[in-house]
């Protein structure tokens, strides 16, 4: 009894661990939509939609008033991956806060371009646009899929075990 109650226990805490994973890995892999809006002559609106799946919305940022983007080299040496950082100015000074900002670190001649040419109006720019980005999502999509069937699969055989001992201890009257 207590090999089968550890078993069951086990799968059930790798199936929730799947699942769990699946989500995490779903929730790093969110592509974004990017969004510039001019709103005066030496402004612009930056907005940025993170989207779930490619399809749900989980976060939305605002940024009114950036005046220009630069490329800062993040000031952690250690960090070689990744150690550029796009950061938007406003008057009131740098504005580097959200992940989905660093997903349009690449498009970044594209966007000083837009800040640059006061005849353009609107400019919307999706991070999946890119194939790069583009096979990261489709990846983690793949993964995460097989990993949720995975955890459901184990968390059912877990189930199964449980439902199976207690109908056993049911018709026999004996926990063994």
């Amino acid at each position: 009894m207590a090999l089968d109650l550890k078993r069951t226990a086990l799968l059930l805490t790798l199936g929730l661990l799947c699942i769990v994973f699946a989500a995490v890995l779903e929730w790093w892999a969110s592509p974004a939509m990017l969004s510039l809006t001019r709103t005066g002559p030496n402004a612009v609106s930056v907005s940025m939609v993170s989207y779930l799946f490619g399809q749900l919305t989980t976060t939305t940022t605002r940024y009114d008033g950036v005046q220009s983007v630069a490329i800062v080299s993040s000031p952690n040496r250690r960090r070689s991956v990744d150690s550029d950082r796009l950061v938007f100015y406003t008057a009131a000074g740098a504005i580097d806060r959200t992940r989905a900002q660093q997903l349009f670190r690449a498009d970044f001649p594209e966007i000083k371009s837009f800040l640059t040419d006061d005849s353009r109006q609107t400019l919307s720019i999706s991070s999946i646009g890119r194939e790069r980005e583009l096979r990261r999502f489709v990846g983690a999509q793949v993964a995460a899929a097989f990993l949720t069937l995975l955890g459901a699969g184990v968390i059912g055989l877990g189930l199964k075990g449980l439902r199976h001992r207690n109908r056993d201890v049911l018709i026999r009257g004996v926990d063994y």
